[in-house]
């Protein structure tokens, strides 16, 4: 928001931000380091504590909340990209062709 004065000059007011110090102090890293171990950047730390108060804390998708980890960790546990992953769930309904594979025979032979 700027404010403009009567000598024609303008203001800015102030961000409320945290400042570096009272973030090392309050969570013994600085924001730079925890963003590096979490592969973000230290903005995104910093919306993180003043969203949920802690700096490790973030949303959980609904993909994580329907298979217990994200997208990537799943994607490299069955050795594929994450598009071809999001492919198989939405063609088989599982990223594991084998689980798929298995559940269509025991379909067939129920039916039979």
């Amino acid at each position: 928001m700027i404010n403009i004065n009567m000598d024609n000059k303008t203001t800015r007011k102030p961000y409320n931000r945290i400042k570096t110090n009272q973030f090392k102090e309050q969570w013994g890293m600085d924001a730079k380091e925890i963003a590096k171990v979490e592969g973000c950047t230290p903005e995104a730390i910093r919306i993180r504590v003043k969203k949920y108060g802690d700096p490790f804390h973030r949303r959980i998708t609904a993909f994580e909340k329907k298979w217990g980890v994200t997208a990537d960790v799943l994607a490299n546990k069955y050795g594929i990209s994450t598009i071809a992953m999001y492919n198989r769930i939405q063609r088989c309904g599982t990223p594991s062709l084998e689980e798929y594979n298995a559940n269509k025979k025991k379909t067939i032979k129920d039916l039979d």
